[in-house]
């Protein structure tokens, strides 16, 4: 049985969600949608780092977003899976359509000086008959454009590599290398944070880096003087939140480990970090970070992660996709994740990319406390009247 379609008409893309206070209000379910997608992005985070080695960054709601798309065209078996690993089990796939369509756009609203844009395409093989309600559905809930083009034509790659581009300022000017010439259909989400300081660093200096494995760097820290920052200091970990812009409404979290790092994310829990980053205090401190700019790349691993995680039947051969395209072939599939930022004197820029691709088978107090960051740590960015986390990475080298 496949998933029901929702009547578009009752969705109005110009609710406002946003407070006269500027911040973001949400229902109960789309809070336990958000709450949900931090979560999974925790969980997806720690797996991601038991498969790869060095510095990671993932943009975790490229991935939902992706994940939501597909499940528009998925069976009832299919979306329930998904729904089971993304943490929102029960909640109609139209209430996850209109969170996503209200809630990705409020995200540029909320402070003039900080950008944060989400943008979705869905491109299928001309010679498939795409299913209209799918259509409509991607346009109005996810804004998206759906393209039909010749997959074996290599321009068909150069039209998404330029979409992209532009969809991520350039920061990832080529999101795909090749795409296979049998792709039936694929689901892509791009997304962009460009913000300043609230409080520019003072000044920039040299200074080492003690990396995973003793591995010993020369950075540039950048430093800002005595002022009051949410932060905590204990046995367990320093944290640190420095806010964006001119209202606060993002932050750039910092967790450095105080004890084995590799063990520390290990331990890690969703109820961990909501718990630990929620538990912040002002105080005046004098903080020393690396300046750095970070890319990560992983193309098929994301599926193995997310069958991992528990999304097997999504991505089996024999699931049928009759909500996309009414004559759907048996396929494979194929993923990319692809993330880019860069933290300077500036502010931070990053951006990510994620899609999934089904592939026709051939056959089958006043005392200041110093900050210095000079170890591993685990990063992220997210708003904050919904603590809703945007990108999570680690620093290790």
């Amino acid at each position: 049985m496949l998933v029901t379609f929702v009547s578009c008409a009752d969705f109005d893309t110009s609710e406002e969600i946003i407070s006269h206070t500027g911040e973001i209000q949400l229902t109960k379910a789309q809070q336990q949608l958000l709450e949900s997608d931090n979560a999974f992005s925790i969980n997806l985070f720690k797996n991601f780092y038991d498969k790869t080695e060095g510095n990671l960054l993932l943009s975790p709601i490229s991935t939902s977003i992706s994940l939501a798309m597909l499940s528009n065209g998925a069976d009832r078996a299919t979306y329930n899976e998904i729904a089971e690993v993304l943490g929102h089990p029960g909640i109609a796939l139209d209430e996850v359509n209109k969170y996503y369509g209200l809630f990705i756009s409020a995200l540029d609203k909320v402070d003039s000086k900080v950008t944060y844009l989400s943008n979705n395409s869905f491109w299928y093989d001309k010679n498939k008959r795409l299913v209209p309600e799918y259509g409509k559905t991607l346009k109005k809930y996810y804004n998206s454009p759906v393209n039909a083009v010749d997959f074996a034509n290599e321009t068909t790659l150069e039209r998404i590599n330029k979409w992209g581009k532009e969809a991520t300022d350039g920061l990832i000017p080529e999101v795909m290398s090749q795409i296979h010439p049998d792709t039936q259909f694929a689901v892509m989400n791009a997304t962009l944070f460009r913000a300043p300081w609230g409080v520019p660093p003072s000044s920039i200096s040299k200074g080492i880096f003690y990396g995973i494995d003793n591995a010993v760097t020369e950075v540039n820290y950048m430093k800002w003087a005595c002022f009051n920052m949410s932060h905590s200091i204990d046995d367990y970990a320093t944290l640190f939140s420095l806010s964006y812009g001119d209202k606060g409404a993002f932050s750039f979290i910092v967790i450095m480990p105080n004890s084995d790092f590799d063990d520390f994310v290990e331990n890690l829990s969703p109820e961990k970090f909501k718990k630990i980053t929620n538990s912040l205090y002002g105080g005046y401190v004098t903080l020393s970070i690396p300046q750095f700019t970070s890319s990560f790349e992983a193309d098929d691993i994301l599926i193995d992660v997310l069958e991992d995680m528990g999304i097997q039947r999504a991505f089996e051969p024999f699931t049928k996709y009759y909500g996309i395209l009414s004559d759907y072939s048996t396929g494979n599939w194929e993923s990319r994740h692809k993330t880019s930022i860069t933290v300077d004197m500036k502010g931070t820029f990053a951006a990510g990319f994620n899609s999934f691709s089904s592939v026709r088978l051939a056959g089958l107090d006043n005392k200041s406390t110093s900050i210095v960051v000079n170890k591993p740590f685990i990063y992220a960015i997210r708003e904050n009247s919904t603590n809703a986390i945007l990108f999570i990475g680690a620093f290790v080298k």
